[in-house]
C-alpha cells in the first residue's frame, strides 16, 4: 500500500522537483526553469533529478525544454492508483545546460 499525504498524493522525496502535473502552458517550464536557476545561483546545486512517469509525455516534453534529457527507463518503479506498478524516465540536467 502507498502512504498519501493530505492531499492524497504519496510523499515526495527530498530533493526532487515538482512534477509541471501535465500543464501545457510556458508557466510550468518558466517555473521550473526559474527554481533550477534559484537553486543553482543561491545554493550551488549543479545537477538536477527528475522522475516522470514513462506514459506523461507532457511533462517529458516540459522539462526537456528546460533543459533535462532521458537517463534511463526505472521498470516497475511506482504503483499507480490501480494496484499496478508503473515505469518512470529518469532525467537529469547539468546547471550549464539549463535552457534560458
Amino acid at each position: 500500500m502507498v502512504r498519501r499525504d493530505r492531499t492524497g498524493l504519496p510523499p515526495r522525496q527530498p530533493g526532487r522537483l515538482p512534477r509541471p502535473g501535465g500543464t501545457r502552458h510556458r508557466a510550468g517550464r518558466d517555473a521550473i526553469r526559474t527554481l533550477v536557476r534559484h537553486l543553482v545561483d543561491e545554493y550551488g546545486h549543479h545537477r538536477f533529478t527528475i522522475d516522470p512517469a514513462a506514459a506523461n509525455t507532457a511533462a517529458i516534453r516540459a522539462y526537456a525544454k528546460v533543459g533535462f534529457r532521458p537517463v534511463g527507463i526505472m521498470r516497475r518503479y511506482e504503483r499507480g492508483a490501480d494496484g499496478r506498478w508503473h515505469d518512470a524516465l529518469l532525467m537529469d540536467l547539468l546547471a550549464e545546460e539549463l535552457a534560458d
